[in-house]
């Protein structure tokens, strides 16, 4: 089927949201300046009922509770406030302090000592200088020409080192190959031996000693070994050497290290492992791994002036100074507990939740430390409440701009999902007063339940979704828990519960055709409220069964006061604002009501075909997403203005054709006024106001065809006044109106066709929309193409089904009638 092109509307720019909330009639212009007024009402309105005047008294419970162990009398927290815990922050400071390290301090005394023992030594072997000279050259005087030099020096040094090692005083002995590397001259520095000329003998003697030129006996490593002895024991020393006796037990402990003076690539403070703290067992160790790294340092720098080798350099500096090495590291108690007090200090009061209504400290009860803490905080944030009038103006002020914000957040979003004006302004007014009505509740509650959790937020997300649409109550249900949440204290868990428990109100209401519908949408927000409230317990307060079980039972609370505060105000607000629910239609739908049975009774071909209309309209409109039930009942009641004349209608007529007497005109008057006198009788029996403009629009402004050809037939040279023929509309301007004026159309004309078969039925309701789009009856309403087509295809296979055949059984020839059968006319 190809549909002439419908002009397409405009896309709705971000600035045309509102147009639909502020757009009136020409000639009523002070609409518009009404609803701004009141919506400014409304938000004065909101900032009353969500500012709450400090009201508390701070008065004393009547003697000193730091003096006294027994309270007099209970104290209950009027307001939610946060108190310090005391268990848990003395648990958590402990914590932090047992997990502050011991702090040892290196002994820069003990490091001195250490190396002046060193250089006492080094100097000690310094001053032997002229005794080794003199051994030297005795023992090159003693010689023979068949000893090397090199031979007669070394042993000359290690009987001297043997000979001296005494009054080093050393601990540990020491090697005296590398304490003779110390005394080692320079080979320049050493006499010559001159042997006597025997020829006989095989070894020749020193016959005398040629000095060199440079008289003076000079010790060829003592620099480099004085350095890197020092060096190396200084690094070991300044590194740490702990005692024996104050190693931990674990190997993963970790000790603090404190250093006044910094050597090579150590820092002032570290944390180091127990076991790389070396010992005086281990310390060697650390102390030949500097010396290598030392000597390695020295050898790429090239320093000496000849060449030296620098590993029995490093051999002889370290027997010399391991028996230095002594135990440097010394526990530091002062510094260790200090720390450990600032650990503490730097943890921050561990604070819990006191709601408003439960109980800080009972009568009777001995007062404890927490409980005492707990008053002070309560009293505390009771004298901060007790505001001055400016804090209390600035409080006012800025919860007015909050309703202000909240209010026109709501209308912008209203006037975006709400395309009619209309419609608009009532559901912005229908909101208006759920956010009204739930916040008076609010406060009335408050009086009981500090904690907000027993506020009806679901009943208003429920009642919006009811009486708007699901789009517009989500955005209401949060507007609501937003504005409650301000009441409460500016409390966000009481936001998060409400706005969870109304959404799922508000989802759970998706069609609610009985009154057990909105009791279980009732009972899924209370559901989501449950988990809502156990999840937020625990993730910020602690699980104590009595909290847990209050909070639980106020929200069942609230659930028992939705189930009671959704059907009793439903009705009220119906009739307020002139709004048709299901369950209103599904009251009227009822086939024994008065005006249902006086159709059946007075016309019923013309029942007949309301109810198999019924059936049409129902299944279409629910194949394109529109409101099935509303469809179905104003197909009930859609020719209701029948009422008037029933004869003049084919279908109720059992005898001559009263329009074989009308002129043409005056029947499709007659035809036509049907319409304006279904109205009339709606409005009598008080049928809600969608079902009247069906009945005002299920035909539109079509022609009435019949009538019209037949004047034209009458009157071929007379001019013939198409508008007298016409049904006086309006034109449909929903959905359900549009598919009830084709079903219509298309039951009442499906009929007539000959043989009827799917094509032909499928060409005839085509044909009917067709010329339903060319007349542009279906201009002000919102069908598309493929709605159209979803309707038809529904109203085809609906047609086919009700024309379903029956078996033809045979007659039965030659039966006789019984003896005691009257025979009555017409069989």
């Amino acid at each position: 089927m190809i549909f002439p092109q419908k002009e397409r509307r405009k896309s709705r720019r971000a600035g045309d949201w509102g147009a639909s909330l502020w757009r009136t009639a020409p000639d009523r212009p002070w609409l518009q300046k009404t609803m701004a007024i009141q919506l400014f009402a409304v938000c004065l309105a909101i900032a009353a009922l969500v500012t709450r005047l400090p009201g508390f008294s701070i008065r004393s419970i009547g003697y000193d509770i730091e003096n006294q162990t027994v309270a007099m009398e209970e104290v209950r927290a009027a307001i939610p406030f946060q108190s310090e815990d005391l268990q848990a922050t003395k648990e958590k400071r402990d914590e932090a302090a047992k997990a502050t390290l011991d702090t040892y301090r290196v002994d820069r005394e003990r490091v001195a000592k250490q190396l002046q023992l060193l250089d006492d030594r080094i100097q000690f072997l310094a001053s032997k200088r002229a005794d080794v000279e003199k051994a030297v050259r005795e023992a090159l005087r003693l010689s023979t020409s068949a000893q090397s030099e090199e031979e007669i020096v070394r042993k000359a040094l290690l009987a001297f080192v043997e000979r001296i090692e005494p009054e080093l005083r050393l601990d540990k002995p020491a090697d005296p190959v590398a304490l003779a590397c110390w005394l080692e001259p320079v080979p320049e520095t050493l006499p010559k031996r001159v042997f006597t000329a025997a020829r006989n003998r095989p070894q020749q003697t020193v016959a005398s000693l040629q000095d060199p030129p440079a008289a003076t006996y000079v010790l060829a490593n003592l620099r480099d070994l004085s350095q890197l002895a020092r060096d190396s024991l200084e690094y070991v020393l300044s590194y740490g050497i702990v005692p024996e006796n104050r190693l931990p037990a674990g190997e993963n402990e970790r000790f603090s290290v404190i250093r006044d003076v910094l050597v090579g690539d150590l820092k002032p403070a570290e944390e180091i492992l127990c076991k790389k703290l070396p010992t005086v067992r281990t310390a060697p160790d650390l102390l030949r791994a500097r010396l290598a790294d030392l000597a390695r340092e020295a050898a790429l720098r090239g320093v000496a002036d000849r060449p030296v080798d620098w590993t029995r350099l490093q051999q002889a500096a370290f027997e010399l100074a391991r028996t230095c090495i002594a135990e440097t590291l010394s526990y530091d108690a002062v510094y260790t507990e200090g720390a450990r007090e600032h650990a503490r200090l730097m943890v921050p009061p561990v604070v819990k939740e006191i709601q408003a209504g439960e109980v800080i400290q009972r009568s009777g009860d001995r007062w404890t430390a927490q409980s005492r803490s707990d008053v002070r905080a309560y009293w505390a944030k009771l004298r901060a409440r007790q505001a001055p009038w400016s804090r209390l103006i600035g409080i006012a002020s800025a919860n007015t701009v909050l309703a202000v914000l909240a209010v026109a957040c709501l209308a912008r979003v209203i006037a975006f999902l709400t395309r009619k004006s209309d419609a608009a302004q009532r559901h912005m007014r229908v909101v208006c007063v759920l956010i009204l009505g739930t916040l008076f509740l609010g406060r009335v509650i408050q009086y009981f339940d500090p904690s907000g959790l027993s506020a009806p937020i679901a009943a208003a997300g429920i009642l919006a979704a009811i009486l708007t649409n699901a789009r517009v109550a989500v955005m209401a249900s949060v507007i609501v828990a937003f504005l409650i949440s301000i009441q409460y204290g500016y409390d966000w868990r009481l936001f998060v519960v409400g706005a969870s428990m109304a959404l799922a109100g508000v989802f759970g209401t998706f069609r609610v055709r009985r009154r057990g519908d909105m009791t279980r949408a009732a009972l899924s927000a209370t559901i989501v409220g449950i988990l809502v409230v156990l999840a937020v317990t625990i993730g910020m307060d602690s699980l104590a069964p009595g909290a847990v079980l209050r909070r639980v039972l106020l929200v069942l609370g609230g659930c028992v006061a939705c189930i009671f505060i959704v059907p009793g105000v439903l009705s009220p607000l119906e009739r307020l604002f002139g709004i048709t629910t299901d369950i209103q239609l599904l009251e009227f739908s009822d086939l024994n009501n008065e005006l249902l049975s006086r159709i059946a009774i007075e016309m019923p071909g013309t029942y007949a075909h309301s109810l198999m209309l019924g059936q049409f309209a129902e299944a279409a409109a629910d194949a394109i997403g529109a409101n099935g039930l509303l469809a179905r009942v104003a197909a009930y009641y859609h020719d209701v203005g029948k009422l008037r004349h029933p004869e003049y209608f084919s279908e109720n007529q059992n005898g001559p054709n009263i329009h074989d007497t009308l002129p043409p005109r005056a029947s499709a008057r007659a035809i036509a006024a049907h319409v304006a006198h279904g109205a009339e009788i709606a409005r009598e029996y008080h049928l809600p106001q969608p079902i009247i403009n069906a009945i005002l629009e299920h035909h539109g402004t079509t022609l009435i065809s019949f009538f019209h050809q037949k004047a034209c037939d009458r009157q071929r040279h007379d001019e013939i006044r198409e508008e007298d023929y016409r049904y006086p509309g309006p034109k449909p301007q929903s959905r359900e109106s549009a598919i009830l004026m084709i079903c219509d159309a298309v039951e009442s004309g499906v009929r007539s066709i000959k043989n009827p078969n799917e094509d032909r039925v499928r060409d005839f309701a085509d044909k009917i929309i067709m010329n339903r789009w060319s007349d542009r009856q279906l201009d002000q309403c919102h069908l598309t193409l493929r709605d159209l087509d979803a309707i038809k295809e529904v109203l085809v296979s609906r047609v086919m089904t009700s024309f379903h055949t029956r078996i033809a059984y045979p007659d039965k020839g030659g039966v006789r009638s019984a003896a005691n059968v009257i025979p009555m006319p017409g069989g």
